[in-house]
């Protein structure tokens, strides 16, 4: 290990051990606080980093603590830790809001259905947000600083982002209202963000506003009203209301003539798009650019904003990946188009990625991407479905006309079918139920479209005997995704672990047969080690962890750090 590593993995030891001797000489304080013994030299250093004062210093270094034996620490938690009562711990409560303020950590409320609902003590709670985690583990004060000055359509992207994590449940609602509104009030200076506070609308209309904006921006002409109120709100009391508002006119947004509704096959079944009003109102100068994203489609991946990390193979795929480069390459495609066409053979390049979980299937999409200059259309499988009849073949045909658009006077881009499997399986028997009948058609469409391809599409699965035979046949090419070799496992053992030495990395690659989504499993465990530990793991760790990974297999998963230490 190099002399700048060492140096820099002291300093993020020492600082993590700072705010544990400070949080553990809290507990002799008995909630005392201002008395409090703490190590002069720990409660300067810590204060520095994170720019507190003595007592939230001491405050946020016991909330740290507590992190990591519970997601969310609250007042009692806090009396419990320093051996006192509620009623001291609650003078503090001032220098708690302070540090929320600094956005060091985050309020949770329990049972909160609406943001105007009164708050009470004993259903608050707070957290060590992760990009101040982040911050203490990289010794990095810049990561605290959560949010900064963007473009338009980057702010929509954060939102949208945000609006994802919610639905993954990554975050809470709450945490997700917190975060946009601290975007919007940095971005303030926006014109779009200018025009929707201007609007007297609620705080749901203009998270939906704001969805549909994004949406907007990236070529789609109207968002499934359901769809959308599903990713944002999980209350379901809130999203019937704003569908009932919209549906009867009575929301802001559409008496404003902001947005509007298309009919659906249904009464529910409904589209909502920006009116020609609100277009204009909201992007006014963009309006332009406006109609140019939606022609060119946006919501391709740009390969300058793909992000790949080191991928190692087995040398027979290896080889294969890289032929595909090659042919991917924009002059040696456009040549092989040319000899297919005069040939009057099929043109497309239709591409199956197959092979056991975590062996690199979807990093090497991207990966190819990256080395060739070509686009990603990611097609979102699950949008593609509708419980309404017909609802669905036509999405999956927009998908297929959406990329023929995208391609005109640009880079053929790659269409992307993550785990295919859920629309390229096996056809349902004749007679079956509507759903079946219905994903039936979705096929033939989709077999159809392949037929007269002539882009390129990669599909990916781990799952080859779900497969239908009319889909495997037209696949061009199918690359198989094996487990990796001990060789390879070491130097992925390496590439996760930097600070594993060679030795170490030969004894791991042999003795567990791990692909490289179990061992970034193992390694991210092994960087948290050191939060809770306060020093680096040992080989024995690591092996414990790889042993928890086992587990997975049987069903007896372990969850969480190793605590035998």
């Amino acid at each position: 290990m190099s002399d700048s590593k060492v140096s820099k993995k002291v300093k993020q030891n020492d600082l993590i051990r700072h705010f544990e001797i400070i949080a553990k000489a809290a507990i002799k304080s008995n909630g005392n606080l201002e008395t409090a013994a703490i190590p002069e030299d720990s409660l300067r250093k810590a204060g520095k980093f994170i720019e507190l004062d003595r007592i939230p210093t001491i405050l946020f270094s016991i909330i740290f603590i507590l992190n990591f034996e519970d997601n969310k620490v609250d007042i009692n938690s806090i009396a419990e830790y320093v051996k006192s009562n509620n009623l001291k711990i609650a003078r503090y409560l001032r220098e708690i809001e302070n540090i929320e303020a600094k956005k060091l950590i985050r309020k949770f409320i329990y049972h909160r259905t609406n943001r105007d609902r009164h708050e009470s003590l004993h259903d608050i709670s707070y957290f060590i947000t992760k990009n101040v985690l982040d911050a203490i583990l990289l010794c990095d004060k810049s990561l605290t600083k959560s949010q900064e000055k963007v473009d338009m359509v980057t702010f929509l992207e954060k939102v949208n982002s945000l609006i994802e994590e919610r639905n993954d449940a990554d975050i809470t609602y709450d945490e997700m209202i917190e975060e946009i509104d601290q975007l919007m009030n940095v971005n303030s200076e926006l014109d779009l963000i200018r025009k929707v506070n201007y609007y007297k609308i609620s705080d749901e209309e203009r998270l939906l506003l704001l969805f549909v904006c994004r949406d907007t921006v990236n070529g789609d002409e109207s968002v499934d009203l359901s769809r959308a109120l599903g990713m944002i709100f999980e209350d379901a009391t809130t999203k019937f209301r704003l569908k009932r508002d919209l549906i009867k006119g009575s929301s802001n947004l559409i008496t404003y003539d902001i947005l509007k509704l298309e009919d659906g096959f249904f009464r529910n079944d409904r589209d909502v798009l920006m009116t020609e009003h609100g277009l204009q109102d909201l992007f006014d100068k963009d309006m332009e650019v406006l109609i140019n994203s939606k022609q060119k489609n946006n919501l391709l991946i740009a390969p300058d904003s793909i992000v790949v990390q080191p991928l190692f193979f087995n040398s027979e795929e290896g080889i294969k990946l890289a032929n595909l480069t090659n042919m991917l390459q924009p002059d040696h495609f456009n040549k092989i188009k040319g000899i297919l066409r005069k040939k009057k053979m099929n043109e497309g390049f239709t591409v199956l990625f197959h092979g056991s979980p975590g062996t690199g299937k979807t990093a090497s999409v991207y990966d190819i991407a990256k080395k060739i200059g070509r686009r990603i259309m990611a097609v979102d499988i699950s949008n593609t479905k509708s419980m309404w009849f017909g609802e669905s073949e036509k999405k999956i045909k927009k998908v297929f006309d959406d990329y023929k658009k995208s391609r005109n006077n640009e880079i053929e881009p790659i269409m992307l079918f993550n785990e295919c499997d859920a629309v390229f399986g096996t056809r349902k028997t004749v007679g079956s139920s509507s759903v079946d009948q219905t994903e039936n058609a979705i096929q033939n469409i989709i077999l159809q479209e392949l037929e007269e391809f002539t882009g390129i599409l990669i599909a990916t699965t781990n799952l080859t005997n779900n497969l239908d035979r009319a889909f495997e046949r037209r696949f061009l090419y199918k690359i198989r995704f094996s487990s990796p070799e001990i060789g390879i496992r070491k130097k992925i053992w390496l590439s996760k672990i930097p600070f594993l030495s060679d030795a170490d990395a030969s004894v791991l690659g042999e003795k567990y047969s791990f692909s490289g989504g179990n061992i970034e499993n193992i390694a991210r465990k092994t960087f948290m080690h050191e939060i809770i530990h306060g020093k680096a793991a040992n080989r024995k760790d690591i092996e414990a962890y790889c042993n928890d990974e086992l587990f997975d297999f049987t069903g007896n998963t372990q969850i969480g750090f190793r605590t035998d230490h």
